[in-house]
């Protein structure tokens, strides 16, 4: 009888420990961050029409959680994504993931200067996120143009500046998405206003298959970002006046 209890409390023991898939506990994958200036809705089923949760504000990491399940691609305003698992603050339901980014937008990284250039913003985050490989200087033309060039293990970026403007052009080699980079873009403009402004100026182009290849805009400067034909996603900036 005393054997008998022993293999009970033993098999009781694994199977507690089997069937523990509370998904609170779930290891998670990797964070991301919600890019939609309103919040992102965090929801109890993958679907927009599912019970929202909560509301996640612009700016805050989720964990990624495993799943084993699939749930199709969506658009939204141009964007394309799918349902992810995540966690958020102890609480697990879907997102979509269109509008999460998988680096920290730069508003949350460091303060802003009183004045600044996009392309200044966007050169500095990049150094801040991204490994350097190699950097160089070189200057042009009696010192009238000056170009600072970094290559990362997952990107390139350079900016020239010259006495009338300055251009940035930085390339990401992984996987991010257009709208990805268009959001962490528009993160850097502070105040309503100019987000508004800025919306007001997007010009997208499709390709043949009906997929965004191409932003433009001309709100602040010229910004153009491009899908890359092998993959990744090309920013350029060009400006001749910076915020305040």
């Amino acid at each position: 009888m005393k054997k008998i209890t022993v293999l009970i409390a033993v098999l009781f023991a694994l199977q507690s420990a089997f069937c523990n898939t509370d998904p609170d506990t779930t290891t998670p994958l990797s964070k991301q961050f919600v890019t939609a200036n309103s919040g992102l809705c965090l929801r109890n089923q993958p679907r927009s029409n599912a019970t929202q949760i909560t509301v996640i504000p612009f700016g805050a990491a989720v964990e990624i959680l495993p799943d084993t399940l699939t749930y199709g691609e969506e658009t939204v305003s141009y964007v394309k994504g799918q349902w992810k698992k995540v966690r958020y603050e102890n609480q697990t339901g879907y997102v979509f993931d269109g509008f999460l980014a998988a680096y920290e937008l730069p508003v949350n990284q460091f303060t802003f200067p009183s004045s600044y250039y996009l392309s200044d913003i966007m050169y500095t985050w990049a150094f801040k996120n991204f490994k350097t490989q190699n950097f160089t200087v070189e200057k042009f033309a009696n010192d009238f143009m000056t170009q600072y060039s970094k290559t990362f293990e997952n990107g390139v970026a350079s900016i020239t500046y010259t006495d009338k403007n300055q251009i940035l052009e930085l390339s990401f080699f992984d996987d991010s998405r257009i709208f990805d980079v268009y959001h962490i873009v528009r993160s850097i403009l502070l105040n309503k206003e100019d987000q508004e402004n800025f919306d007001l100026h997007n010009i997208v182009i499709k390709n043949k298959e009906g997929e965004v290849s191409k932003i433009r805009n001309d709100a602040f400067g010229k910004i153009e970002i491009t899908n890359l034909k092998n993959g990744g996603v090309k920013l350029s900036i060009s400006e001749n006046q910076s915020f305040r």
